[in-house]
């Protein structure tokens, strides 16, 4: 699996909107990965996901499946790319139901990630 996968930092800052964040993200090799993995703090899991990115009517789309933490294995989460916050969205048809958790703490990274 270490040959498929790829590894990525991410760095998220707030701003004063609810609806973006600032982030930066930047690849990183699978030895500086397993290093940080070693220095986790052990209430947290790790989260393991394959993303899937695609093009819909010019925007651009990232689509989560979580993988582990066993518990939300099978969650898919879509996230779009906007260069402005009142951008026009454009939702395929072929992704059934969404429900909009942007603003759900629930949903973020780190909330996922805490043990219960």
């Amino acid at each position: 699996m270490v040959d498929e996968a790829v590894f990525y930092r991410t760095e998220k800052s707030p701003t004063d909107s609810a609806m973006s964040r600032i982030e930066i993200e930047r690849q990183i090799s699978y030895v500086e990965y397993y290093r940080a993995r070693q220095l986790r703090d052990p209430r947290w899991d790790v989260i393991e996901k394959y993303r899937c990115c695609f093009l819909w009517h010019n925007q651009y789309f990232e689509l989560d499946s979580f993988i582990k933490p066993e518990r939300h294995r099978g969650l898919k989460m879509l996230e779009i790319e906007l260069t402005a916050e009142t951008d026009p969205v454009s939702l395929p048809g072929w992704l059934g139901k969404v429900t909009e958790v942007t603003e759900d703490p629930r949903f973020r990274n780190s909330h996922l990630a805490k043990r219960p």
